[in-house]
């Protein structure tokens, strides 16, 4: 009895169905899965394994509720943070629904697909037709959507974007203006917006294109650059924004004009298989020291590609492409800002044009 009275405190409204009088044989079997689901977070020890942030921790802190999604196709539980956040989970109701990132198995329910939920992240950037809604809480207004295909929590935006708008220098609004079909829906703005409200600008004073697939965006004394081209494309997560590092200046002894420290520390520095690029140049000037690094990850065998420049009134930048040769092609593109002294030397070096134009 008091294991069956603990239980229903834990449960809460998950042991309440979720549907109307006696239900169908399918909402039934949904029922079942929810509680069962909910029982395995809330009351066992389980681990998280793949979302590193929270390695080895329990996966279930404090059991919030759960629901089940408009469609019926997901079960979504809740969990309260000792800090007060939130994370949230999902189970899909049907096997083989494997539409979305991520996807891992837990004990018991290992012939149905859980995930785990995130937040997404540039929610000022949101259009209506973006998203689906699949449910609403009633308990605190929070949305679930999905955004093509992937499955996020849509948060509620803090801070109106007419008291945004006051940080919005005019250049922004007359950049936005100008290039209106490749930022439909005021995306340029948006973008401020985001930059915003979450907390990472004061005031958003001037943007820029950087070749036909970036914008550079530069607030108070932080630039940050978007692959504007993945806001619009079909995509299982949405194109991140990245603050940049800047490169010749502020770097210890020890890391002094470090181009790969600065990528690393952006989150810009994995290198991916690129076969077709050209790095047989590359591969010629370090084949000897390539040869003989045998320890991963090669560092020996990494080289640098300077592509372009780009030079603004509010500050200079350099992409670059770090590419790894010890035995397939992978590169890893990277945009940093860059010193007005390293930015002289780097043109002088290259010969490269200043305009954001490829070398090639």
């Amino acid at each position: 009895m008091a294991k069956k009275n603990l239980k229903e405190e834990l449960l809460g409204d998950t042991l309440k169905p979720f549907y109307q009088d006696t239900g169908t044989p399918d909402e039934k079997r949904i029922q079942n899965l929810r509680e069962n689901f909910a029982e395995g977070y809330a009351t066992t020890d389980k681990k998280f394994y793949y979302y590193k942030p929270n390695y080895d921790k329990p996966i279930c802190h404090k059991f919030k509720h759960s629901f089940v999604t408009n469609d019926q196709m997901y079960i979504i539980l809740t969990c309260q943070n000792p800090d007060n956040s939130v994370l949230s989970y999902a189970l899909a109701t049907q096997k083989g629904n494997s539409s979305f990132i991520n996807p891992w198995f837990g004990g018991g329910l290992d012939n149905y697909e859980e995930y785990f939920v995130p937040e997404y992240p540039y929610v000022n950037l949101l259009n209506d037709d973006d998203y689906s809604i699949i449910y609403t809480d009633p308990v605190d207004g929070t949305r679930y959507g999905k955004y093509y295909d992937q499955l996020y929590v849509i948060l509620i935006l803090d801070r109106n974007n007419s008291e945004l708008k006051s940080h919005i220098s005019d250049s922004i609004i007359k950049f936005q203006k100008q290039h209106t079909s490749q930022f439909p829906h005021d995306k340029v703005i948006k973008l401020a917006y985001y930059l915003l409200a979450s907390n990472q600008c004061q005031a958003i004073e001037n943007v820029s294109l950087f070749g036909n697939d970036r914008l550079i965006i530069k607030c108070n004394q932080k630039s940050f650059t978007v692959n504007y081209k993945k806001l619009y494309q079909p995509s299982s997560a949405p194109s991140l924004v990245i603050p940049l590092e800047v490169f010749g200046e502020n770097q210890t002894n020890d890391q002094q004009d470090c181009l790969i420290c600065a990528c690393s520390k952006t989150g810009q520095a994995n290198v991916v298989e690129e076969p077709d690029f050209d790095a047989s140049e590359l591969r010629e000037s370090i084949a000897e020291r390539c040869e003989n690094d045998n320890k991963w990850p090669y560092n020996q065998c990494v080289g640098i590609y300077y592509e372009s420049l780009l030079k603004t009134d509010f500050g200079n930048y350099l992409r670059v492409s770090i590419v790894h040769v010890k035995e397939d092609t992978k590169v890893a593109e990277c945009i940093v800002e860059v010193s007005e002294k390293k930015f002289t030397a780097i043109q002088k070096q290259t010969g490269l044009k200043t305009d954001g134009t490829s070398r090639l």
